[in-house]
């Protein structure tokens, strides 16, 4: 299981550590005053918010390991990151929306407090890790100032949330080459997946043809950009697609866990419109407009 842990920088003591999946007193999350979007709206997660979206003991090596980056709002004194992807790959072996990889969180610098969470990718059946870097930005939105936080996912999704509640705002493609995924339901949050490439609908053992992005993401590890004269965006991304086929793997400590084969292809697409165009390129270049 992943997890973020804050040590005193003077004498190296633990001071917290909070896991991405488990039991609430594990992931300190507090099932009344912590939150996330759902229903249109900002609402306490709940009891068990986490574990009852594994089936069994699944969870206890459910990955969302949190390897990516760190945000930190002074003023607010809240953490913000990414965790990562839900194991095994193989879908099928761990039903649910196996919460909460996939996950923005935000927490209390000083106890972990988990302040609010939002799932970008339930149920991940793409190793979608939704570890990349989280931009604080004030800006106005919808008509309205925000404090916001704004992550462009290797889902091919960019997100801006409210960043003192976890409210979400815009949720976009930037590559329109995307396609295991039409768009987001901003009342549920939840992305709307297409059938034709659900790894997991397709079954195991079975490849799952031209699946865009591929595991790499629209966007991996190179950070972003942005101007605060034109209040854009700058991604440097990447532009390609997948066949993925799921099997079945046991889990053996100390050994990878993987369960999926893939290989990458040009996406062959327009990035602006999705069209497909037959080019070759790997990468894309894109300015982005969080607040629409």
């Amino acid at each position: 299981r992943g997890f973020l842990a804050a040590y005193d920088i003077n004498t190296g003591q633990l001071r917290w550590k909070g896991y991405s999946i488990g039991p609430d007193k594990d992931t300190l999350i507090d099932p009344s005053s912590t939150t996330t979007w759902e229903n249109g709206k900002v609402t306490p997660v709940g009891a068990n918010s986490s574990i009852k979206t594994w089936e069994g003991d699944q969870w206890k090596i459910g990955g969302g390991t949190t390897w990516g980056w760190t945000s930190y709002d002074p003023k607010l004194n809240l953490i913000y990151y990414g965790s990562g992807n839900p194991s095994t790959w193989n879908p099928t072996q761990r039903p649910g929306d196996n919460k909460w990889s996939m996950s923005l969180w935000a927490r209390d610098a000083n106890t972990g407090a988990v302040k609010w969470v939002y799932q970008m990718t339930p149920h991940d059946e793409w190793d979608f890790d939704g570890i990349n870097e989280t931009v604080l930005v004030d800006q106005e939105v919808n008509g309205k100032m925000h404090k916001t936080i704004v992550h462009f996912d290797r889902n091919g999704f960019g997100y801006t949330l409210d960043r003192e509640n976890g409210e979400l705002l815009v949720a976009e493609k930037f590559d329109k080459s995307v396609n295991w995924a039409s768009h987001v339901d901003m009342k549920t949050g939840r992305p709307q997946v297409v059938s034709k490439y659900s790894t997991e609908q397709n079954g195991e053992d079975v490849r799952t043809d031209g699946v865009c992005p591929a595991a790499l993401g629209s966007k991996n590890q190179q950070p972003v950009s942005y101007s605060p004269q034109t209040g854009l965006f700058y991604i440097s991304g990447n532009h390609l697609c997948m066949n993925y086929e799921p099997f079945e793997v046991s889990y053996t400590a100390g050994q990878p866990y993987v369960g999926a084969t893939l290989d990458m292809l040009p996406a062959g697409a327009d990035v602006l419109t999705g069209k497909a165009d037959g080019t070759t390129n790997l990468g894309q270049f894109t300015a982005f407009d969080a607040k629409t």
